[in-house]
């Protein structure tokens, strides 16, 4: 329902899929979705999908990998977050920023 008022409104307004879109149309379409204007979906409010769909993609980009999602650790990666450390003992006290290599829940499973 949702994705497919996506596809459907970027058809009408653009004539392309929503994935065929340029990024700056993409935005577009997104920012309608988001203010709940101009296109109704059966349903449910395109406001209300939009809530939806960003709270969805921000789980899958910055969730533990262990759960599906944020593959390679990426997310993190993108974000200078070190995931699931065992311990901060020997970096909490120094005053310059350490980058660590972020480390998955399911890394601690194979020690």
């Amino acid at each position: 329902m949702g994705l497919q008022g996506l596809k459907d409104y970027s058809q009408k307004k653009y004539g392309k899929d929503f994935q065929s879109l340029a990024e700056n149309e993409q935005d577009e379409v997104l920012k309608v979705f988001e203010k709940g204007e101009e296109f109704a979906l059966a349903g449910i409010t395109t406001k209300t999908f939009f809530s939806l769909f960003r709270t969805f993609t921000l789980e899958g980009v910055y969730a533990d990998p262990m759960y599906g999602g944020n593959k390679d650790m990426m997310g993190w990666s993108m974000r200078k977050y070190p995931g699931n450390q065992m311990s901060y003992y020997d970096v909490i006290e120094k005053d310059q920023f350490i980058q660590m290599k972020p480390l998955s829940l399911r890394d601690h499973m194979n020690h």
